[in-house]
């Protein structure tokens, strides 16, 4: 019954004898944790929460719950996975250094491909092969849960934590301290992945949905645009080697018509131009032939004028009018003269030499008449051959073109019913890849809260309770350590037990030592 007294006794003695050197490893062990927390450095978190709204989730009257369940699972993780791609990672990291991205300027709407992208696979490339043990510590900072942890089966929303920790060598502006700094790169890095992250999901579903049915109708457009391209390139070949520089009549044998119809229009008119013409000449030889009926009689008898003549009004006929209305008064002054007078009277020798003067100039008048009527016979007549030649040369041409401008007209309008079909099957390939888009697409997932701004005094790591109970629990353990140690290597005898366990006998009796003397004299 006395070993466990003794025990108890021992273990007293051992604690209480070294126990200024316990205080003081527990002191020294708290202080440095202490130390080494406030002075290392801080880890700051910025948490977002992102809600996910998958329409294809929707369940059907021939689906279970438990089917919705397992496929809105899927899809959460599968968005959780796509957080922690490289790709997203990587873009996140470089948008945070500020690299530039790639400008999005227009594009074909037939060519919206992941070619529309934040930065290109060569840059993602170069960044990690240069940043790849920063890319590696970037990965451990990043995590995605869901409520009700990683095993969750139902929920839609999941959140993006990002731990960023204090860079004390970091180059800020140099008013802001580093902690601070850390706690504007966690929120910044936080935003940047989840801007990369959304980019990216819809750069994937838009692939997605062209691989889809979409891709029969873009196939057919495709085939659509090659035939049209084949048909231009007929029509242009044979153009070129065919017709030439005949393109011109070709072209108007074929747009009044196929065969000799073509350029039946452009006869018929040059017809009745030559006949107009041949009319013209016939009534210009017969006032020739009056003319010079007229200018055979004697030059004191007063010339007729041809009717035509007179009833056509040009400035020409003026001439003849005047002179026809001067010998006519002429005359009548010679016919009230006459009976009055002798002919050796002045006055009728006067008005006698002015008829026969004005009669000389009719003549004169209509000998320039006659004149100007030949120039006008030989100017149409010029005409005439011209219009013969072409009646001549359009028949010759409709002999030599006739089968090429049909040939012309066919592929013409071939490469125009492929230019139509072209358009047609672009316009509905376009509308049905808007509705299939919109369609793949309503897989939204929205931000409930943005990237929040960590609080500079409560950093995530280090926890400073925790890390005062872990020092003062591992003070302890150490200062016991110590304490049994060294006594455990102490051969000094300090009490009974001492002297027991080292001669295996037991002591009888034991005198104290006092300090001071028992009895007094005076």
């Amino acid at each position: 019954m006395a070993y466990p007294t003794r025990t108890l006794r021992e273990l007293s003695r051992v604690i209480f004898s070294r126990l200024l050197g316990i205080i003081l490893i527990l002191v020294i062990v708290v202080a440095g944790v202490l130390t080494a927390t406030f002075l290392g450095p801080w880890q700051y978190r910025s948490k977002a929460m992102l809600m996910a709204d998958p329409k294809d989730v929707t369940i059907s009257p021939l689906e279970t719950p438990a089917t919705m369940r397992n496929r809105l699972c899927l899809f959460i993780l599968k968005q959780r996975e796509l957080i922690t791609t490289e790709y997203v990672q990587v873009s996140a990291l470089m948008k945070l250094d500020g690299t530039k991205t790639l400008p999005d300027g227009p594009m074909d709407p037939m060519d919206l491909d992941e070619k529309r992208q934040w930065y290109t696979d060569a840059q993602i490339e170069a960044f990690t092969a240069e940043n790849f043990d920063r890319l590696a510590e970037v990965r451990k900072r990043v995590k995605v849960t869901t409520p009700g942890g990683v095993d969750a089966t139902f929920t839609q929303i999941f959140n993006v934590f990002v731990d960023w920790p204090e860079e004390k060598d970091s180059p800020g502006d140099g008013k802001t301290d580093s902690r601070t700094l850390a706690t504007q790169r966690a929120q910044q890095f936080t935003q940047h992945l989840i801007d990369a992250y959304q980019f990216r999901r819809s750069s994937l579903e838009i692939k997605q949905a062209k691989e889809s049915s979409i891709a029969l109708m873009k196939e057919t457009t495709a085939d659509a645009k090659k035939n049209m391209y084949e048909a231009q390139k007929e029509l242009t070949d044979y153009i070129t080697k065919e017709i030439g520089a005949d393109i011109s009549e070709a072209k108007s044998i074929s747009s009044s018509g196929v065969g000799e119809t073509g350029i039946q229009t452009q006869r018929t008119e040059n017809q009745k131009m030559i006949s107009a013409i041949d009319t013209r000449l016939a009534k210009l030889k017969t006032l020739i032939t009056q003319i010079d009926t007229e200018l055979k009689k004697s030059p004191d008898k007063q010339v007729v004028i041809p009717e035509i003549l007179l009833t056509v009004d040009t400035v020409d006929n003026l001439g003849i009018s005047k002179i026809i209305e001067v010998i006519a008064d002429l005359r009548i002054k010679l016919n009230t003269l006459t009976p009055q007078f002798e002919n050796s009277y002045k006055d009728i020798e006067v008005t006698r030499a002015e008829l026969a003067a004005n009669l000389t100039d009719l003549r004169k008048e209509l000998a320039r008449q006659r004149t100007s009527q030949e120039m006008t016979i030989a100017g149409l007549e010029a005409q005439r051959v011209v219009l013969a030649k072409k009646i001549a040369d359009d028949k010759a041409k409709m002999i030599k073109l006739g089968p090429k401008a049909m040939t012309y007209n066919l592929l013409y309008k071939n490469a125009n019913d492929a230019q139509k079909e072209y358009s047609k099957q672009r316009a509905g390939y376009l509308e049905a890849k808007s509705a299939e888009i919109a369609a793949k697409m309503p897989n939204r997932v929205s931000v409930i809260s943005g990237p929040s701004l960590p609080d500079v005094s409560e950093p995530h790591r280090p926890i400073l309770w925790a890390n005062v109970l872990i020092s003062i629990f591992a003070g302890v353990v150490l200062a016991l350590v110590y304490a049994f140690m060294a006594d455990h290597f102490d051969h000094t005898v300090k009490g009974i037990d001492d002297v027991e366990r080292h001669i295996e006998t037991g002591v009888l009796a034991s005198v104290p030592k006092f300090t001071h003397k028992i009895i007094r004299t005076r």
